[in-house]
């Protein structure tokens, strides 16, 4: 599972359920764990525990284990998919299906087999179905499936689901649908070009704008982890976020009421001024403007936070804000100016 797209997942937590254990284990680990239960007698076993050659017997064992799971689990996932599709099951079944799903498809062959079988076709009804939790589950399967996964990242461009995720993410009356949906967009544009460029084509920084002023707080920071990655992976972004007003809509949210969610917010600042790229001149020049107050803002707030190490990081990130864009450049002047 990737550090780069998971780092919020477990605060997001949209819509659990219980998961129907396997009937086979789901990677090779969990194969060769089963073949050395099933294959380890009282005739091989030794006191020295020394590695023993594997017989042609075990071999043809270990083989057919890993045919019967092959087999299985895709019979499995078919079953389940026909679940989903069947006007007749009930939302608990078809909970549980999408469940089953999603676990099977976090190994990335399972996650390919799974648009083999046709499961593709069916994940746009999911999107729009009447319960919440079924939508939630379905967003959640998108951002399994196309998890570092190029191939499926391809696939779901091909079934137009960018659109389909963004707009639930402006206009689903769920918080937890819009968590999981802004999750399966991540997945599915980071350090993937073309969907980077199915996002913007879809005006996807706008729909981060406007996550970001909702007032909940696991979607806002979803929302500027990726505006974060997006502007480091690609800076020819950058123009385009000063064109929006993007350090105009920063600084309004920067200066609410002090929540955790604002160290993401100085650190997006962060990105967005670093001029390692040369890309980066007007944006420093947008918080520059006299409006936005930002010098006495972040002053205001390396005071607030100070002595707080749980505030550590969003006070460097201010620090380095105002060196970058106010020439104040090291502890001791800020220090100077906070007692001012």
């Amino acid at each position: 599972m990737s550090a780069n797209n998971r780092e919020e997942e477990s605060a997001a937590g949209a819509g659990g359920g219980s998961r129907r254990s396997r009937r086979y284990p789901a990677n090779m680990q969990g194969v060769l764990q089963m073949s050395i239960a099933n294959s380890t007698t009282d005739d091989n076993r030794t006191e020295s525990s020394n590695a023993v050659p594997m017989s042609e017997e075990r071999r043809q064992w270990l083989n057919q284990a890993l045919s019967d799971m092959s087999v299985d689990v895709i019979r499995e996932m078919k079953q389940n998919l026909d679940n989903l599709r069947s006007a007749d099951a009930t939302t608990e079944v078809k909970e549980v299906s999408l469940d089953n799903l999603i676990e099977w498809c976090e190994n990335l062959d399972l996650a390919q087999d799974f648009h083999k079988i046709g499961g593709y076709e069916s994940l746009g009804d999911l999107l729009r179905d009447e319960n919440p939790e079924i939508r939630s589950r379905a967003a959640d399967l998108i951002a399994t499936l196309v998890q570092n996964n190029p191939y499926c990242q391809q696939r779901a461009l091909e079934f137009d689901l960018m659109p389909s995720l963004l707009a639930l993410l402006d206009d689903d009356n769920d918080d937890r649908v819009k968590i999981k949906a802004l999750y399966a967009v991540s997945c599915m544009a980071r350090e993937f070009d073309a969907g980077k460029e199915e996002f913007v084509k879809n005006d996807g920084f706008s729909h981060l704008l406007r996550a970001m002023q909702l007032d909940v707080e696991k979607l806002q920071i979803k929302a500027v982890f990726l505006l974060k990655a997006l502007c480091v992976d690609e800076s020819k972004y950058k123009d385009m976020l000063c064109d929006m007003g993007m350090v105009e809509q920063l600084v309004g949210l920067l200066i609410t009421e002090h929540k955790p969610f604002h160290e993401h917010l100085l650190g997006a600042l962060v990105n967005l001024v670093d001029d390692a790229d040369g890309r980066s001149s007007r944006l420093i020049s947008e918080c520059r403007r006299p409006e936005f107050e930002l010098r006495k803002v972040l002053l205001e707030r390396i005071e607030l936070v100070k002595g707080h190490d749980e505030y550590r990081e969003e006070k460097e990130y201010a620090e380095k804000l105002l060196g970058v864009c106010f020439g104040v450049g090291d502890n001791s002047a800020v220090s100077e100016q906070c007692d001012r």
